[in-house]
């Protein structure tokens, strides 16, 4: 950005899975460590609370970062270079309420963030809130780079791309945090991590985001790719069904390639419902707990408050896992380092058999001056058939979304894979409609006063 101090916004500050890390990642970084960052949430207890923590990491870590704090985001927003998104709407309350009713009517997701019933209603949530807050920056920092980390990644970043004129991209750290560990485990390789797998291989992957697969891996120009199934399939007989190995093999017997996120993408695919013939032989996906995820946010916010009330220091609270991508991203753009990263962009004939003018999950290289996300091919046989529909589903919810219609809404749970009825399709939607009414855009109001 020139001389200019950079400024950095994130909207949706008090999300402890994100802020934290990407603050910590900051302060560490020669690149980083100066300029500001402001932090804003809706919360004003979160939002003094992160803003304090992230100040006491900051000074810890010898950061000199500018911190600051607020609930406005108009206050915030002018001459900021970077804007992250990453708030959400109760987000664990609905993956929660979304997995039951989705349950009710015999449709077994993880967590419905990206897939499934729920997912159609996290959009319609979602996409009217981010385009009022895309609206805001075109007016008070219309130049800045707005990087995308609100679920579902591929469709928020969609309506960006067509509805804004502003210069964004999508990310999720699924990848970057797990892609080192299972090809160290597969390859028999000395430990490594997201950038080592990028600077020793070359690689075909590509998808949507968690529906992302890999079908053509070499390192100096020599197949790995029959080294990667033999370690898969020995992870997967040692550790047998349920396990993600085995569901992971069952996929790449079948299409030849491999389910690069599997823990999610399984929720896309009928496969995995335990519907089969004979059930025990096959992975059955396993439903998230609201009382983990709840347990692990009072730890995590007790942490920050022990250490902000100096009960406890920056590193005795920060032992929690979550990720740093976005610190690791940015340093690799104002650094000009030209770093690999996941990253969800328009196709324009990326997956030549996928849709031009949706978001498809590819690797890109990133510095300052230029951006390289280079064609990744064609999905092998039967990868494109898996992922159009999920294509067709959220192109509905966008609409959907976008105009209010409860019928387009209708039409787009119909298109879950893992919907078998059209009356089911039909009630699901009236049953989330209600239990997500207080949370709804004011479009939705119409459906209110003439409930279909």
């Amino acid at each position: 950005m020139g001389n200019k101090a950079m400024r950095v916004v994130i909207l949706g500050s008090g999300s402890i899975f994100f802020t934290r890390r990407m603050v910590m990642g900051m302060v560490k970084s020669p690149v980083l460590r100066k300029g500001q960052l402001v932090l804003v949430d809706s919360n004003p207890e979160k939002c003094e609370q992160m803003g304090k923590f992230c100040s006491k990491m900051n000074e810890t870590f010898g950061g000199e970062l500018d911190i600051r704090w607020t609930t406005d985001r108009k206050e915030a927003l002018p001459g900021a270079d970077y804007v992250v998104l990453a708030f959400a709407i109760r987000n664990y309350h609905y993956r929660e309420t979304g997995t039951n009713l989705s349950k009710l009517y015999n449709v077994h997701v993880i967590s419905g963030e990206t897939a499934g019933p729920s997912a159609v209603f996290r959009i319609l949530r979602a996409v009217p809130e981010v385009l009022r807050v895309a609206a805001d920056i075109e007016r008070l920092c219309p130049k800045a780079v707005v990087i995308n980390y609100i679920n579902p990644t591929n469709v928020i970043g969609t309506a960006l791309a067509r509805h804004t004129k502003l210069r964004s991209y999508a990310f999720c750290d699924g990848l970057y945090e797990c892609l080192g560990g299972l090809f160290t485990k597969y390859l028999g390789t000395e430990a490594m991590t997201w950038q080592n797998v990028c600077e020793r291989y070359s690689m075909r992957l590509g998808g949507l985001n968690h529906h992302t697969w890999l079908w053509s891996l070499e390192q100096d120009g020599k197949d790995q790719m029959e080294r990667f199934k033999e370690g898969l399939r020995k992870a997967a007989e040692a550790e047998g069904a349920p396990s993600d190995a085995y569901g992971e093999w069952d996929l790449l017997r079948v299409f030849d390639a491999w389910p690069a996120l599997f823990c999610h993408g399984s929720e896309y695919m009928r496969y995995f419902q335990g519907k089969g013939s004979r059930p025990a032989r096959d992975h059955v996906v396993t439903r998230w707990s609201l009382p983990q995820r709840i347990q692990w946010c009072r730890r995590v916010w007790n942490g920050i408050k022990d250490c902000n009330d100096g009960k406890i220091t920056v590193t005795e609270a920060m032992t929690d896992h979550s990720t740093d991508m976005v610190a690791a991203l940015l340093e690799s753009i104002e650094g000009d380092l030209n770093r690999s990263f996941s990253v969800n962009v328009p196709n324009e004939g990326r997956i030549p058999n996928l849709p031009s003018n949706v978001l498809i999950e590819a690797i890109g290289r990133f510095g300052r001056k230029t951006v390289d996300i280079p064609a990744v091919g064609p999905l092998p046989p039967g990868l494109a058939a898996l992922t159009i529909p999920s294509i067709e589903q959220q192109e509905l919810a966008l609409e959907a979304a976008l105009t209010g219609n409860f019928h387009t809404a209708v039409k787009a749970v119909a298109c879950d894979p893992l919907v078998m009825s059209l009356r089911d399709a039909e009630e699901l939607a009236r049953d989330f409609m209600a239990q997500e009414e207080s949370d709804m855009d004011p479009v939705w109001d119409a459906y209110w006063r003439n409930p279909a």
